[in-house]
C-alpha cells in the first residue's frame, strides 16, 4: 500500500499522512493525522513557534557560533563546527542563518542593538548618565554576551577581507556615532 494511500490503495484527495508500521506479515498499524495547508488554523495539528522560542533558538545557535570563533578563530572555523557546538542539527541552524556570515552580522545586530536600546534608555533619566558612565554599560553589556575579548579582534581582521562584514562594520561604526553625537548633544545641554 502505497503512503498516503487507504486500506484499499487508493490516494486520498485529503491533504493526509499516513505512516505503516509492519510487525509482522499479518499486522499492519495505520495511523493517520490530518494536517491544513492553512497555516492560521488551529485544528491543523501543527504546534505553533513563537517569536520568544525563534529568538531563544537564535540565542543559542549564537552563543554556540561565539564559542567556536574564541576557541578556533573566525576563519578556521565553520558552519559544521557551529552545528556540532551547538548539538542541533543542520536544518534547525540553517532555519535561522543561511552562512556563517550571515549568523555574524544577525549576532552582531542583535547584540548591538540591546546595547542602543540600554543608551536609549539611559537617555531618558534625569540627569543624563555621564559620558564615561554610557562608555561603561556599553562595554559591560557586550563582555555580557562575548565569550572573549579576543573575539571582537579576529573579526575586525576579517573586515578589509570579507565584504559582508566590511560593510557591517561601516553600518555599525555609523550607528555609534550618532547614537553618542546625540546623546553627547543631549549631555551638553544639561550642563
Amino acid at each position: 500500500v502505497p503512503l498516503g494511500a487507504d486500506a484499499h490503495g487508493e490516494l486520498s484527495n485529503k491533504n493526509e499522512c499516513s505512516f505503516f508500521i509492519i510487525g509482522t506479515a499479518d499486522a499492519i498499524v495505520k495511523n493517520e493525522r490530518s494536517f491544513s495547508e492553512d497555516p492560521d488554523d488551529e485544528e491543523a495539528g501543527m504546534p505553533k513557534v513563537t517569536e520568544e522560542y525563534r529568538s531563544a533558538r537564535r540565542h543559542e545557535i549564537a552563543q554556540a557560533a561565539l564559542r567556536c570563533f574564541a576557541r578556533n578563530g573566525f576563519a578556521a572555523t565553520s558552519m559544521a563546527d557551529i552545528i556540532a557546538e551547538s548539538g542541533l542539527s543542520a536544518g534547525a541552524i540553517y532555519g535561522h542563518y543561511a552562512s556563517k556570515d550571515e549568523l555574524i552580522e544577525l549576532t552582531a545586530s542583535e547584540i548591538l542593538d540591546a546595547r542602543f536600546l540600554e543608551v536609549a534608555e539611559a537617555r531618558t533619566t534625569q540627569p543624563l548618565a555621564s559620558p564615561g558612565e554610557i562608555v561603561r554599560l556599553l562595554v559591560t553589556g557586550l563582555m555580557s554576551h562575548i565569550v572573549d575579548v579576543q573575539l571582537l579582534v579576529q573579526v575586525w581582521g576579517q573586515v578589509p577581507i570579507n565584504p559582508g562584514l566590511k560593510r557591517m562594520s561601516s553600518e555599525i561604526g555609523d550607528r555609534v556615532r550618532t547614537m553618542f553625537t546625540d546623546y553627547l548633544t543631549d549631555w551638553h545641554g544639561q550642563t
